[in-house]
């Protein structure tokens, strides 16, 4: 008669989450914005979408009353617009950065006001990344179309 005993060694599973952080970069000069970029500073390949934001300041900075609306500007190659987001329409790499959201030539001014709420204009840039993959992620977190890893 035998006796067989078997133990299999302990296996610890490691799970890592994958990172996903984008970094803002503006040319700015006080007036004129002349380049917006966005660095993917996470561990993963992720799409990449920012909205400007805007709003009146006084001349210590302090939100003030009124209206401001974001300048006309063309968005520069590989950037869509789908309501209030632009988008880059690929995926970027960890490390690398999206093209400029202004076109060749193209600026953002910030305005003065001469109304009655008086001040000047500030905009913000807020930018948002998620991982590239699964496609899936991106289409129901930002519900746009995806086709051959490309936001339409």
């Amino acid at each position: 008669m035998a006796f067989l005993t078997t133990k299999t060694p302990e296996v610890v599973n490691t799970f890592t989450p994958a990172h996903v952080e984008p970094d803002v970069k503006e040319d700015f000069n006080g007036t004129v914005k002349s380049s917006i970029t966005v660095q993917n500073t996470g561990d993963v390949d992720a799409y990449i979408r920012v909205k400007l934001v805007t709003y009146r300041v006084n001349d210590k900075e302090e939100h003030i009353g009124g209206k401001a609306e974001i300048p006309d500007f063309t968005p520069g190659n590989g950037w869509v617009k789908h309501g209030e987001y632009y988008y880059y329409t690929e995926p970027v790499e960890s490390g690398k950065s999206t093209g400029n959201l202004l076109a060749s030539g193209s600026s953002i001014t910030l305005q003065e006001y001469i109304d009655a709420d008086g001040g000047k204009q500030a905009i913000d840039v807020m930018a948002e990344a998620i991982q590239s993959t699964p496609a899936s992620a991106v289409t129901s977190a930002w519900k746009v179309t995806v086709v051959n890893g490309t936001i339409q």
